[in-house]
């Protein structure tokens, strides 16, 4: 119902206010790694919502996604890593990479969801969300695109493919 979820998003941007989730962003591990089970917590509430609609918050919680996500991987975490990636994704939109100040955490989103996806198997997501780095972003920043991409080529077996995308980053190196 919209009061159960109304109470999600209360809950959430509650517990992110008194974590002061949008001051972590960007914040050594060793400052996050103790608050990572409320920032779960504050950010499982805020996905389990629905009802964001307003553009500002919605960047706010996906970088708050991105927090969580990297904070899952760097405990191998990959499952809930990868449901973090893909809600932060999910909360900047289609047009995220037409929207020039919001390349930088779409494309770290997008790195996350693919590294996630390649670590558990999901190689088809993988070359999906590589392809996406590697379509919007620049080159110079794109590189773990092409890396994540060329591995997940090889992992389903088309070396050739694989071999040729790399030959053609070494080409532009």
């Amino acid at each position: 119902s919209e009061e159960r979820q109304s109470l999600h998003l209360e809950i959430g941007t509650h517990l992110g206010s008194v974590l002061s989730l949008d001051s972590l962003l960007g914040a050594p591990f060793s400052r996050v790694a103790p608050q990572y089970p409320l920032i779960a917590a504050a950010v499982n509430q805020v996905n389990s919502s629905g009802l964001i609609c307003d553009t500002h918050e919605r960047l706010r919680f996906a970088q708050w996604n991105a927090l969580a996500g990297k904070q899952s991987w760097d405990r191998s975490n990959c499952d809930a890593g990868l449901n973090y990636f893909k809600f932060g994704i999910s909360f900047l939109g289609d047009a995220a990479w037409q929207n020039e100040s919001q390349n930088e955490l779409c494309r770290l989103l997008h790195e996350g969801a693919a590294a996630c996806s390649f670590t558990l198997g999901e190689n088809q997501a993988c070359l999906r969300f590589a392809s996406d780095i590697i379509t919007n972003a620049a080159f110079d920043v794109s590189l773990v695109g092409h890396y994540l991409y060329i591995r997940s080529l090889e992992t389903l077996g088309r070396f050739s493919d694989g071999l040729n995308h790399g030959l053609g980053v070494f080409q532009k190196l």
